[in-house]
């Protein structure tokens, strides 16, 4: 029986009193924003000189996405966050606190939701700092007071500095919660937990299958069921592609709309940062529903830099994530996950450009599904095609994978491995798996698995996002050694308990699963054994028909080899009609080279899971000459 993770409940930090004097304290009921015009924002914005012009705009906002006119004037950049807690900390008779301050976290998810934290030298002195969220301020102006847990001071900060306060102060507790939470609860379903052993014996029995391929017997019957599995599972995807596919919910207006984060993992992407910046801000979403989290590392002093160079605008937060290991994107992932505060979660790489109405799609689709639906993946598409053959072969690929292979396994309901980027979650789902496995190299198609296990759906979606795709060679196998290193993590990791995976992704999936992940690493790793074969029988003449085993042998291979060049070139060919990208055609001359490097890559991902199964190879980007959605870009 599938069954959820449990968080366990978050320990919460007392919040100080909100009343009247003389009123007694009862139950804070739901804000519901009163208009704009009405909002006590707005007259206490404009006795501290804040422009009309700006608070007119604000308020015209503020109605339309049915928010308080504070976080629309924040997310317009009409004030500066900084700013209105300081007006809001003299009105209310406290300090605002700008230095940094040693701050007490007993427990990290009850501060960052609480807004409230002890400060101090001592216990006797110690002191609380509030940073209340701004849909909170209209109360804080209309006569209100704060009163501190047993007569203490308070002081205010703003939210943004409060948060970097609570990380800076739990740094330890918050890199060990986004390396080991999905360690801690699920140790199985852990690529951590992952030893060198059952590396060996993947080894091992890769070694058999390539062995089977030059001798009759059981391997050799295993090992073309495997692949002639793989083969139909393909075929079958590629038939159920036709079907249409499920279109936006009704179009919601502003005021509808949910809060959206999205989470951009950035290390050393100086160069993309401001097309980053510019996809960004084309996105179709209400400014103050969007919660955008930069998260960096420690010790990246060049992104840092360009990121102060850079016009930020307010609704993006900059998370550095703690000094740790493993150094890895979900890592990256896990921390900026607990800082969100939308309840639904996108993840972007730094060089995408996303659809405008990407997230506008999303949440219109989400909102008429049911809650089983944790995640809609939408399609990538490549870029820079034109820079070169192997970028060319790349976006044909590319349109293979997301318009033919993962649309059909999402129509007929299977498990799909998702892809790095423009993946949308239902937070509350993607927290009840642990979200992302810190230590998986290829931490979406790990998700994609995990989240069919615990009883979710996973679905795509008709939008696209432009990527970058390596125009080198070494860059390229780089890459997809990376790919193919967390394949083989996930297969073993999943596989470790095989009674149970099968259990919770019933024979269908576990089945289609299995031959998707399995049945492409051992094809490419064996490809070069069965090449060799096939050379020494052109050379040495096909066995005579006495030879009744070898015959077979031959015939039962032929007949996969035809198979699989079908299910390799008519997704290609699909792909190329539904992304009109038949100028590329030439580039199918360079599939047995293509073919090859692919075999190469997966022999040099093996050896680097048993060398170093949890190293991350960066894919460099911002290196692209020619781009389909713009006429230039410069190098």
């Amino acid at each position: 029986m599938k069954r959820p993770f449990e968080p366990a409940e978050p320990t919460r930090v007392a919040e100080p009193e909100v009343q009247r004097a003389g009123e007694t304290a009862s139950p804070r009921p739901a804000l519901s924003p009163p208009g704009p015009l009405h909002d006590p924002c707005f007259c206490f914005l404009s006795a501290q000189g804040v422009p009309p012009q700006g608070l007119l705009e604000g308020a015209r906002r503020a109605e339309e996405e049915r928010v308080p006119l504070s976080r629309a004037v924040l997310a317009a950049g009409i004030i500066a966050e900084d700013s209105l807690y300081r007006y809001l900390a003299r009105h209310l008779g406290l300090r605002f606190v700008e230095e940094p301050v040693e701050v007490v976290v007993p427990e990290i998810e009850g501060a960052l939701e609480a807004g409230l934290v002890p400060f101090g030298p001592s216990t006797q002195d110690r002191c609380w700092l509030i940073a209340p969220a701004p849909e909170r301020i209209p109360e804080l102006l209309t006569g209100r007071r704060l009163r501190a847990p047993a007569g203490r001071r308070l002081f205010v900060t703003s939210p943004m500095r409060y948060r970097r306060l609570v990380c800076k102060a739990a740094a330890d507790r918050l890199a060990d919660r986004a390396s080991a939470d999905l360690l801690r609860f699920e140790p199985a379903m852990s690529a951590r937990s992952f030893s060198r052993t059952p590396a060996l014996i993947f080894a091992g029995v890769i070694a058999a299958f390539g062995l089977a391929a030059c001798a009759p017997g059981p391997w050799w019957l295993a090992c073309s069921a495997l692949l002639a599995t793989a083969i139909a599972v393909k075929l079958h995807a590629t038939i159920a592609s036709a079907r249409p596919q499920a279109p936006p919910g009704p179009r919601l207006a502003d005021a509808g709309l949910p809060v959206y984060s999205v989470l951009v993992p950035l290390y050393r992407e100086e160069r993309v940062l401001p097309s980053l910046l510019a996809a960004l801000a084309a996105l179709d979403y209400p400014r103050s529903k969007l919660d955008v989290k930069f998260v960096i590392e420690s010790d990246d002093a060049g992104m840092r830099a360009a990121l102060a160079r850079a016009r930020v605008p307010p609704w993006i937060e900059i998370v550095v994530a703690p000094p740790g290991s493993p150094r890895t994107k979900p890592r990256a992932l896990n921390v900026a996950l607990l800082l969100a505060r939308g309840s639904l979660v996108c993840v972007y790489d730094a060089e995408d450009e996303p659809d405008p109405r990407q997230l506008r799609d999303a949440a219109e689709r989400f909102a008429v599904e049911p809650p089983e639906l944790a995640c809609l993946q939408a399609s990538l598409a490549i870029d820079n095609m034109a820079d070169s053959t192997l970028t060319a072969f790349f976006g044909l690929e590319y349109a293979a994978l997301f318009d033919v292979q993962m649309r059909g396994l999402s129509a007929l309901g299977l498990p799909l491995p998702l892809g790095g980027t423009s993946n949308h979650f239902r937070i509350e789902a993607l927290r009840r798996v642990r979200a992302w496995d810190a230590w998986n190299v290829t931490e979406d198609m790990d998700l994609g698995l995990r989240l069919a296990r615990f009883g979710f759906s996973v679905k795509t979606m008709p939008s696209t996002t432009y990527e970058e795709a390596p125009a080198r060679i070494g860059a390229w196998v780089k890459q997809r050694r990376r790919w193919m290193k967390g394949g083989m993590q996930s297969l073993l990791t999943h596989c470790s308990q095989p009674r149970r995976a099968l259990r919770e992704l019933g024979p269908m999936g576990a089945l289609a699963a299995l031959s998707l992940i399995a049945g492409p690493l051992v094809g490419y790793l064996i490809a070069p054994l069965l090449a060799l074969r096939l050379g020494l029988y052109v050379a040495t003449g096909w066995p005579a028909p006495g030879s009744a085993s070898e015959l077979a042998q031959s015939v039962v291979a032929l007949f996969i080899l035809i198979c699989g060049a079908i299910a390799l070139i008519w997704p290609i060919t699909l792909g190329m009609r539904r992304r009109g990208l038949f100028a590329f055609w030439p580039a199918l001359a360079m599939l047995p080279f293509y073919l090859a490097l692919l075999s190469w890559s997966a022999w040099r991902a093996l050896y680097d899971l048993l060398r170093d199964p949890y190293h991350w190879a960066k894919t460099e980007h911002g290196l692209a000459r020619t781009s389909r959605r713009r006429r230039a870009r410069p190098r």
